[in-house]
């Protein structure tokens, strides 16, 4: 496995902590933003693993296009678009009325 690869799966483990963390208190939010950004990361380890560079992109389904993950189950699919599509107010919270629905 390369260095760079072994990097980015050591945070995603870390990011998947405090979203487990933050969800058994509570912290709904964090635990959205952080459950997203365990698997974005993930999902650019594949990538690099794969010798490609993954795009700047937070959408979770672009990403397992571009790892090559082409033929996930539809539950899967829309799991990630609406990780994806939560995720967005945590970090861009232009409509807070959105984000206190979370």
């Amino acid at each position: 496995m390369k260095k760079s690869t072994e990097n980015w799966l050591k945070i995603a483990k870390r990011d998947l902590k405090y979203a487990k963390d933050n969800l058994t208190i509570g912290n709904y939010i964090l635990s959205i933003e952080k459950s997203h950004s365990a698997l974005e990361k993930l999902l650019k380890a594949l990538i690099i693993e794969q010798g490609q560079i993954p795009s700047r992109v937070h959408n979770l389904l672009k990403l397992a296009g571009e790892a090559l993950i082409n033929n996930l189950q539809e539950d899967i699919k829309a799991f990630l678009d609406e990780l994806s599509d939560s995720y967005i107010p945590t970090r861009y919270p232009d409509d807070f009325d959105e984000l206190e629905k979370i």
